[in-house]
């Protein structure tokens, strides 16, 4: 109403007033414009404050329910508080049992703990000791190894499974294996070059597995060398205590075990020369009367053939007798040859001479049931040695065959011829190399077992029955044989046969033919002083001289002889004496006759003699030196020769 009435006055107002009407409504709606936005601004944050309003309620609905619930919590803390204070007072008296049993328990840490100290401080003295022990323990192992190493004997470490785990440098000396392929595996057995022996070594090793005690620890074997040499070793093994381990030390004991077969060898050949010295001594001491009853028992023979019939049995049986007088002659020759008493003097000898001289003997002296198969590759090659003794050797080869043979039908083989043997074969037989007359008997006999083989040549050894055989022979040709410079070897199959090579060093150079027979000499008007002590050989000796042809006069006493002869030193053309006598030796008796009458021809019969009696029967000037017992032949050919020699 009063805006109404403003504007009816503005409207009756002069123009002065109507501008200013105009400005105040404009300022007014301007103002009325500025209002209407700061209503709606108003409007605005009026709605702004009813969310805000809003949102407070509800966040005060929120704080209301968060103080229902901090009411309920704080009475649900009081609770708990309560119950804590229960507990408190319940922990309390836990706690005061607590500080009980850690009193209690802390006494028994104390002591626990001083007890540990005090066992700290003897551990800290036992690891002490234990390091000073392991550095003890390595310098020992270093001073182990050092000995290990430089030891002078083959040392090997052997595992379970026989391996070798460890070899020092030793082995490699002892072996010929290097450490490095030893050490990768090798069997302790790998070394053991016999089959059986290296059974037995894996059974004592396994035998030392469950208790030492059961092997050996000492034994020997042989070893095999990389290069195929076979070594006598001598073998230490023990266990190694604790361990499945075995140590071994091997020692090469070959030169030892050499040595001990050479010192055996010559131990033997020691006693073979004791036993030749005996069976000498022995020969020695009965040869001598030995042969003075076979000079009686010969001279007695060949008297009574000269005065029988040729074709009469007894003529028969007085050669057989004549016979076995001869082989017991040479009997005690071989035995006295064999024992190095009467050592013949050897020269050049053309060998066919004396093999053919064998060979026609032979013909008539084995069954016919024997045939022979001959073989003579040599003319005039000769030997050193003695002709009776190789004549003596092919006889004993040959009679030894034939007695192999048994009398049964069968075939003996003789070759002889010249051979040079080789440096490598020479060696083999232990000759040195050239030129050699090579012998060769063989037979079909029975043949030689390998038991006996290496026993033929041993004296008095025989196969054969008693009375068929002294065993002499073999062992008496294999002494020959070996004093001229020769070998001889057998070869010999059971049920096959055997063959005897021997080998003679061929020599050049002028060659002595050999015995040449002796034809006798009759005597004439010559007077003979005899003189011998036994009865027996004088009463033959006496009568033989007096067939042959010469007046003789017998004295058994030397020293009656000597008177005899003082009476009419030229009574005598010739002396005969015994070398061995009562009172007065052969060589005193004749010292005193040629003292007497110098250049006297005496002559000197034993039976056993030397090469020292012949030598010292020529120095004293004694003409001829005979062994009995002594064939008529032969006594009237040394009669002759010294006669026709006389001064």
């Amino acid at each position: 109403m009063m805006r109404r009435h403003s504007y009816s006055r503005r409207e009756n107002m002069t123009g002065r007033h109507g501008r200013k009407r105009s400005a105040r409504l404009a300022a007014l709606n301007h103002r009325n414009s500025k209002l209407k936005a700061q209503n709606k601004i108003l409007k605005s944050e009026f709605r702004d404050l009813s969310g805000f309003h809003f949102e407070l309620e509800r966040k005060n609905n929120e704080l209301e329910s968060i103080r229902d619930e901090l009411r309920k919590q704080n009475i649900q803390l009081i609770k708990n508080s309560i119950e804590l204070s229960d507990v408190m007072r319940q922990l309390e008296d836990k706690n005061y049992d607590l500080r009980l049993l850690h009193s209690t328990l802390e006494d028994q840490v104390n002591i626990r703990t001083n007890a540990l100290r005090l066992i700290n401080k003897k551990l800290v003295e036992e690891i002490r000791e234990k390091t000073k022990a392991q550095d003890a323990l390595k310098e020992q192992e270093v001073q182990y190894r050092i000995v290990f190493e430089n030891s002078g004997t083959a040392i090997f470490i052997i595992e379970r499974d026989m391996r070798i785990s460890m070899a020092n440098e030793k082995s490699f000396e002892l072996t010929g294996i290097p450490n490095d392929e030893i050490e990768k595996g090798m069997m302790w057995t790998a070394f053991v070059a016999d089959p059986e022996t290296r059974s037995r070594m894996m059974r004592f090793h396994e035998l030392r597995r469950i208790d030492p005690g059961l092997a050996p620890a000492e034994y020997e074997f042989q070893l095999k060398h990389a290069s195929g040499e076979v070594k006598d070793v001598l073998v230490y093994v023990n266990s190694v205590a604790g361990t499945d381990k075995s140590i071994a030390s091997m020692i090469d004991i070959t030169n030892r075990r050499r040595a001990e077969r050479e010192k055996l060898e010559l131990e033997k050949q020691l006693n073979q020369t004791h036993k030749m010295e005996a069976i000498g001594t022995l020969a020695g001491g009965i040869a001598h009367d030995f042969n003075n009853i076979l000079t009686v028992i010969m001279g007695y023979v060949e008297m009574a053939m000269s005065s029988t019939k040729n074709d009469t049995d007894l003529s028969r049986w007085l050669g057989r007798t004549l016979s076995a007088c001869t082989r017991a002659r040479d009997l005690v020759v071989q035995i006295l040859t064999f024992s190095r008493q009467n050592d013949l003097e050897l020269k050049p000898v053309r060998i066919v001479p004396i093999f053919k001289e064998a060979v026609k003997f032979l013909r008539s002296s084995i069954p016919s049931t024997i045939t022979f198969d001959l073989h003579v590759e040599c003319e005039d090659e000769r030997v050193f040695g003695d002709p009776t003794q190789i004549h003596q050797v092919m006889m004993n080869l040959c009679t030894n065959a034939v007695h192999a043979m048994g009398g049964k039908s069968g075939e003996l083989g003789i070759m002889i011829r010249p051979v040079n043997l080789e440096t490598a074969f020479a060696q083999k037989k232990g000759l040195p190399p050239g030129r050699y007359i090579e012998l060769t008997i063989s037979d079909t006999g029975h043949g030689i077992g390998p038991s006996i083989i290496n026993h033929i040549f041993d004296p008095f050894f025989t196969t054969k029955k008693v009375g068929e055989g002294t065993g002499m022979g073999l062992a008496m040709t294999h002494g020959i044989v070996q004093r001229m410079g020769g070998n001889i070897g057998v070869e010999s199959t059971q049920g096959a046969g055997t063959v005897f090579t021997v080998y003679f060093p061929e020599v050049a150079g002028s060659a002595d033919e050999g015995p040449s027979f002796i034809s006798e000499e009759r005597g004439g008007h010559e007077r003979i002083l005899l003189v011998d002590d036994d009865e027996s050989v004088l009463d033959v000796m006496a009568e033989l001289v007096s067939l042959i042809g010469y007046t003789v006069v017998p004295m058994s006493s030397s020293q009656e002889a000597v008177a005899r002869f003082k009476a009419d030193p030229w009574a005598f053309d010739l002396v005969i004496t015994d070398k061995t006598m009562p009172f007065m030796t052969g060589h005193e008796f004749a010292k005193q006759l040629l003292s007497i009458r110098p250049g006297l021809p005496i002559i000197m019969c034993t039976g056993f003699s030397d090469t020292d009696d012949i030598a010292e029967a020529d120095r004293e000037g004694i003409s001829a030196f005979l062994t009995k017992p002594v064939e008529r032949s032969r006594l009237s050919q040394a009669i002759r020769q010294v006669l026709g020699g006389k001064a």
